[in-house]
């Protein structure tokens, strides 16, 4: 069968799909503009990543749309890394959306029963990904990519807690915290210390730490297709697939 790429509208979401019409995994992206720009680049890595690794399944990657990032994103009001401006509090209310837009997504597109959904994207998506999996068991597994773990209040958060997924992706570009924001500088010590601390919390094999070469704004949809990449490969493990 050939593969999927379009547009539309479903359960309230804007989305653009992009991948295998046989997928074994649904994967969904909180994307603004410029992720949308790149889904394609990203859909396409993501496919070369499986094929080269022979990895049993192939996924459909859904991105849907985030039309106030600084909101949508956000679990509370927190600081933004610069200005006077705060983070909103609109995550519970699209977390609700994507967990309504899933079924209708199974039914447009005829996935398998007991398909599993990663949850994934970059930066803010990132960090509303990880704290999303201590929200539900919906999700097989989080895909964080340069995740904003400077989120005020989210260390704090975690601590004690355990994702409800199956498999973890994180990844941190390895000049990030080689910034002259401090909050956004911390970003490198954060992730050291929640790798650690997840670590002693979830199952082995189940949990990944990539650094990628570069900053911030560096490869954004290669470096979140890779981490959509580790965590399919990490549930396909789990499940006993022939990689």
């Amino acid at each position: 069968m050939a593969d999927i790429r379009e547009e539309f509208s479903l359960s309230g979401a804007e989305c653009f799909a992009c991948g295998s019409a046989e997928a074994s995994y649904l994967l969904l992206q909180p994307a603004d503009e410029h992720d949308l720009a790149g889904i394609e680049e990203e859909a396409q890595t993501l496919k070369a990543f499986e094929e080269r690794e022979k990895l049993a399944g192939k996924s459909l990657l859904v991105a849907v749309r985030v039309n106030d990032w600084m909101n949508e994103l956000s679990p509370w009001e927190a600081p933004q890394p610069s200005g006077s401006s705060l983070f909103g509090e609109g995550a519970p209310a699209f977390l609700k959306k994507l967990l309504a837009l899933i079924p209708a997504l199974c039914a447009r597109y005829g996935l398998p029963a007991g398909c599993p959904v990663i949850l994934g994207g970059y930066s803010l998506a990132g960090f509303f990904s990880l704290w999303a999996s201590y929200r539900t068991d919906v999700f097989a597994a989080v895909a964080a990519a340069s995740p904003s773990l400077w989120f005020q209040g989210f260390m704090k958060y975690q601590k004690g807690r355990t994702p409800r997924v199956k498999a973890l992706s994180l990844s941190l570009g390895d000049r990030e915290e080689k910034t002259r924001n401090e909050m956004m500088a911390s970003c490198g010590n954060l992730m050291r210390q929640y790798h650690r601390q997840l670590a002693e919390r979830m199952q082995p094999g189940s949990l990944v730490l990539e650094w990628n070469p570069g900053g911030h704004f560096d490869d954004n949809a290669k470096r979140t297709a890779r981490a959509f990449y580790l965590a399919e490969k990490m549930l396909s493990r789990d499940a006993g697939k022939a990689l």
